[in-house]
């Protein structure tokens, strides 16, 4: 798959190199104005940012199925050792924490970039500085995440919500969340 999405990205580069490059002689020789002759470029350059994008993002969900393939595969060979079972859960959940930091760091410079190319300078630049906040307080979000050791929770990682809640939790299928009255019922 790597290799595929090498090449196809090289060949892309080229169709974009010769679109330029024939843009840029239509200037020279005087066949395009200039005002043409830039808002063509913009269109071009938003069209080569909006393809590395997808590119980047491609290659994130890649890694991730990688990832989860290989998991599975350790997962597979460690049989019904849980203590292996969870040593590799918890690799794996940091792995995919890096893969969140990472997508973020994309998110948000594919953001700026566009606020710039849709606001114009000097106008984007308090919206692109608050984007880079918001990407940097992301990335801080996602890093302060801890995983999950069993039993109660204890503090908060949200503000309070209006039903009461303040823990924000990921769950695997087939686990279960117990109400304070549940447990109580329970004898918790």
């Amino acid at each position: 798959n790597a290799e595929k999405y090498a090449a196809e990205f090289e060949n892309e580069q080229l169709f974009f190199t010769k679109r330029l490059d024939a843009l840029d002689l239509f200037y020279e020789t005087g066949l395009l104005k200039e005002e043409d002759y830039n808002a063509k470029k913009k269109e071009l350059n938003q069209e080569i940012f909006d393809y590395s994008v997808s590119i980047a993002n491609e290659s994130v969900k890649t890694i991730g199925m990688i990832q989860d393939a290989r998991m599975a595969k350790e997962l597979a060979q460690v049989g019904d050792d849980e203590a292996a079972k969870e040593a590799i859960e918890k690799k794996y959940a940091k792995k995919r924490q890096n893969l969140a930091v990472v997508q973020a760091i994309i998110d948000g410079a594919s953001g700026i970039v566009k606020t710039g190319a849709t606001l114009g300078y000097p106008l984007a630049i308090p919206f692109q500085v608050l984007q880079g906040i918001q990407t940097i307080a992301q990335i801080a979000a996602i890093k302060a995440q801890k995983f999950a050791t069993g039993g109660r929770v204890k503090g908060s990682n949200i503000p309070t919500q209006a039903n009461g809640d303040s823990v924000l939790a990921t769950l695997k299928p087939r686990e279960i969340v117990l109400t304070e009255s549940d447990q109580n019922v329970l004898g918790g």
